[in-house]
Parts: structure tokens; C-alpha cells; sequence
């Protein structure tokens, strides 16, 4: 059965108080944590965070509610319509959102070329790391499912190798790892700063959907 089935309903909105787990980056630490959560008694998931779009008409920060997650193996994971059009209504007609196949990717898409390959290979808007581990552990669990990402990087744009390279389990970056190697290729320093620009953004996105809709997640 798969988790999008609006025959089978949320949970009471009198349920437990939300449970929350910072899972860090790809797809082996994202299944551990949402396996814990379910272990520990929730009733849906929810992959939150940021994403990469493939479509060069998706912008930073700009709100992606993706309806169907595609795995590296094939398995389209639908994420729950009935939790998804609750958020939707919940949202001013002011915030643009996208709704698509996002595609899962167990390394860091870095490059345009890549990007550009996935959505016409596709028909994706979107990649990410960890969405497809969590709704694997939903679709085994029988429990509702949905994603909400915020784009970070666009479609265009170059990530430096060094980035994935230096940050740790939890996705931080180490700064002091990193700097080196911007020391010796300041030409990477315009692009550190746009990436920590539309991070930004898409993080001020993230917060305004979490306090416009929080009640939401209370399913």
C-alpha cells in the first residue's frame, strides 16, 4: 500500500506532540532517523529541508511540495494527497510553490550538466538526498508520508566539489576544513557567497511555512 492511499486517513489532529530528528545528509543517515521515529511511535513523516532544482523556472527559495518521489532503483513513492492539499490551503496565494517529481540522488549533484540530464531523463523539477530514504520507512510502516524543500541551488549553478567534501554527518560545513581550499582558488569565493545567499533564502522560506502551518504537523 502505498502512502499516498487517501483511503487510509491522517491520524487524529489530538495525537502526539511531534517528534523531530536532524538526520544530517543522504540517504543511509535520513532511513536510520526516520526508522527511530517510527520505532518511537510516529504516526507520519515528513522530509523537510532544502533541494536542488533542475528546472532553470524554479528560483531560491522557492517552496517545493513534490507528489512523487523517485528512487535510484525505479520505485515512485507518492507522497499523501489529502496532508499535502491541507498545507497548500494553508498557504498565501504570495508564496510560489512547485508541485513535480522529485528525484533522489545518494551523492551531490553538483554540476549543470548533471542536473540537466536528470530533469530531461525525468521530467523532474527537483533532486535531493534524503526525501526518497524517508519515504521508503513510510511505505513499509503504512504511514502517511509528504515532503516540503526549499530550493538552495538552481538549476545553473556550479556547486564546488570542496563543499560536499567539508561538511560533516550533519551537513554543517567545517569552515576551517574548508577555507584552504578557497585560499587557493579564490575564484571560488563568488560562488560560496551565492550559495550562502540563496541558503539563506531558502531557509527564510522554510521558517515562514513552519509558522504559518505548524499546526499542520500535528497529524
Amino acid at each position: 500500500q502505498h502512502v499516498s492511499d487517501t483511503s487510509n486517513p491522517l491520524p487524529s489532529e489530538q495525537a502526539k506532540k511531534p517528534l523531530l530528528s536532524v538526520s544530517g545528509m543522504g540517504p543511509e543517515a535520513a532511513q536510520a532517523a526516520a526508522a527511530m521515529l517510527v520505532e518511537y511511535g510516529a504516526e507520519a513523516l515528513l522530509s523537510w529541508g532544502c533541494a536542488g532544482a533542475l528546472s532553470k523556472k524554479i528560483h531560491p527559495g522557492e517552496l517545493l511540495l513534490p507528489h512523487t518521489i523517485l528512487t535510484e532503483d525505479g520505485q515512485a513513492l507518492h507522497t499523501h494527497k489529502i496532508w499535502q492539499k491541507s498545507l497548500v490551503d494553508h498557504l498565501p496565494g504570495t508564496l510560489k510553490w512547485h508541485e513535480g517529481m522529485l528525484v533522489e540522488s545518494s551523492n551531490m549533484v553538483s554540476g549543470p550538466k548533471k542536473k540537466q540530464e536528470l530533469a530531461c531523463h525525468f521530467n523532474a523539477i527537483a533532486v535531493d538526498m534524503e526525501s526518497a530514504a524517508i519515504g521508503r520507512v513510510a511505505k513499509q510502516a503504512g504511514i502517511p508520508f509528504m515532503v516540503i524543500r526549499a530550493v538552495a541551488d538552481t538549476a545553473d549553478e556550479e556547486l564546488p566539489p570542496c563543499i560536499a567534501e567539508t561538511m560533516d554527518n550533519k551537513g554543517h560545513l567545517q569552515i576551517q576544513r574548508l577555507l584552504p581550499a578557497f585560499v587557493r582558488q579564490p575564484r571560488l569565493w563568488p560562488q560560496l557567497i551565492r550559495l550562502g545567499s540563496h541558503f539563506h533564502t531558502a531557509t527564510r522560506t522554510l521558517k515562514f511555512v513552519s509558522a504559518r502551518s505548524g499546526p499542520l504537523f500535528h497529524v
